[in-house]
């Protein structure tokens, strides 16, 4: 066994010579054990993915550990992705710079409908998480967006996220520092009335957050919500709770069951797949996977989605979306909303667009969310962007023909959130990315998928996909809700061949029923 210190790569060769590789950013904990007469640890990792070492010696393990420790990146230019760069030979022109607002913002028809693009930013100074150009409505000049982003949390004022090719409008933003005193802004205000009038005259603000939690943002930190209606400050807006739980929940809830599938694939050796003690097993296995609420969480998540996609299509009003700070649930809420919504966003390409736009640009914390280099506390991180990637899924299996992409795409996004052998989740800003200067020093993930494209490989392609421009409404109901197996799954060898098994017979069935067609 032997650390690359510099590389923050863990390689551990058996007396077989078989290698195993761990970054070290994926490790969640390790435990020492004894199991007499030998030495050794276990290793948790992120990933849903559990490794026992051993030694024959103490002084051995202790030697080991204490190599781990001299490795443990401790900035974000400890990292692998700097050092993978070195070793990569994929051309990362094909990655770096797919997404670019005038583009993305044009084939919307934005520019030329009420809306610019504002470079008020254009040097982090006035929202230094967000990305340097923004868009908002042409009435508005940088003046007031600048007292606009005093009254927002974070200095993150309503933006543009998306609009629908009827001219509906889905905005973004992080919740107003009203505080305990009702705190007022003109020309907040003033901006909420514009978007309000740019639509139906009427604007929803969908607050992800519950009524309680907002109440407590607003005694205790100085924060909270809008006041709406005609008797109010936002005369012309309407507001709606949401009820989604926040990181920290996720993250207890993720964290139970990372344990229980774990504890899953190492009991599954222990039965006889058909004995009573297999069933009993498997039985009370599926209702303690119940009891982590993460289902429910992933079924209030689509439910607020489908809350915005029936005002935006049924009612024709514009949304203004937050949550506290307008980088966790509120671009989980924005991207889900436009996949559904934009057959583009089911394309491979407008996915990476989807992906670079709303979380990257616009600042989702990833390092912190990930813990990928120490002091990050644990209590802020948390499977955000996974929690998206997951719901993604379980829309695609309801939908299997509307997506070019396939499993094994997610499944690729998913595996690389923790190991940071590219450098598309690196930072928590755009600011931050241009500070390390990433594109230039790493790879971008979307190069190893736009290369096997370009060389006419299948491997994240999906042979079902028949795009229609329709609005999907999946059906959201927790008894409905299935395992991702192909994730949670992945480092048990017998679940992986039953569903590689699987894959493969729907492929043939599939590819028979085109012949006779």
């Amino acid at each position: 066994h032997y650390p690359l210190r510099r590389q923050r790569q863990m390689c551990i060769r058996d007396s077989h010579n078989n290698d195993l590789e761990i970054t070290l950013t994926s490790i969640l904990k390790i435990e020492k054990f004894e199991p007499t007469p030998f030495y050794g640890i276990v290793i948790t990792c992120k990933n849903v993915r559990k490794v026992r070492l051993v030694w024959a010696l103490h002084n051995e393990r202790k030697n080991f550990l204490y190599q781990l420790s001299l490795c443990a990146p401790h900035n974000l230019d400890d990292l692998f992705a700097f050092a993978h760069k070195q070793a990569q030979v994929i051309d990362s022109s094909s990655g770096w710079g797919i997404y670019s607002p005038f583009d993305e913002y044009s084939r919307q028809g934005a520019l030329n409908s009420g809306w610019r693009i504002s470079t008020v930013n254009e040097k982090y100074e006035v929202i230094p998480t967000y990305p340097s150009h923004i868009v908002v409505p042409s009435r508005l000049d940088d003046a007031t967006l600048r007292e606009v982003a005093k009254f927002r949390s974070k200095e993150r004022l309503p933006v543009l996220a998306w609009r629908s090719m009827l001219g509906v409008a889905l905005c973004r933003c992080s919740q107003p520092n009203v505080g305990t005193f009702q705190k007022r802004s003109p020309e907040d205000e003033r901006y909420l009335e514009i978007l309000a009038h740019m639509g139906e005259g009427k604007i929803y603000v969908l607050d992800a957050r519950s009524r309680v939690n907002a109440l407590a943002n607003t005694h205790l930190l100085g924060k909270g919500f809008e006041k709406v209606g005609q008797n109010n400050f936002y005369k012309s807006a309407v507001l709606k709770f949401l009820n989604m739980e926040n990181c920290h929940v996720i993250r207890n809830s993720w964290l139970k069951l990372q344990d229980l599938c774990i504890a899953r694939s190492e009991k599954r050796y222990d039965y006889d797949a058909s004995s009573e003690e297999s069933l009993l097993f498997e039985d009370d296995w599926f209702y303690q996977v119940h009891l982590t609420g993460w289902f429910h969480h992933l079924c209030q998540l689509l439910k607020g989605t489908l809350e915005i996609v029936n005002i935006m299509t049924n009612e024709q009003c514009n949304v203004l979306v937050h949550c506290s700070d307008g980088w966790d649930r509120t671009p989980q809420l924005t991207s889900l909303s436009m996949i559904l919504m934009d057959p583009y966003y089911r394309s491979i390409h407008g996915f990476q667009i989807l992906v670079e736009k709303e979380w990257v640009s616009f600042g989702h914390r990833f390092a912190r969310r990930h813990g990928y280099y120490w002091p990050l506390k644990e209590s802020s991180q948390s499977p955000i962007f996974f929690q998206f990637i997951e719901c993604v899924w379980h829309i695609f299996n309801q939908f299997p023909n509307e997506f070019e992409f396939n499993e094994t795409f997610l499944l690729f996004i998913a595996e690389h959130l923790y190991n940071c052998v590219f450098g598309n989740f690196l930072c928590d800003s755009e600011y931050e990315k241009s500070q390390f200067d990433i594109e230039n020093r790493t790879v971008s993930l979307w190069s190893v998928v736009n290369s096997s494209i370009k060389s006419g490989l299948q491997t994240y392609k999906n042979i079902f996909y028949k795009p229609r421009d329709i609005t999907l409404v999946p059906l959201v109901d927790m008894r409905i809700m299935k395992l991702w197996e192909g994730y949670y799954f992945r480092w048990d060898k017998k679940v992986l061949k039953e569903h590689t098994k699987r894959n493969k017979s729907l492929i043939k069935l599939t590819s028979n029923n085109n012949k006779l067609v």
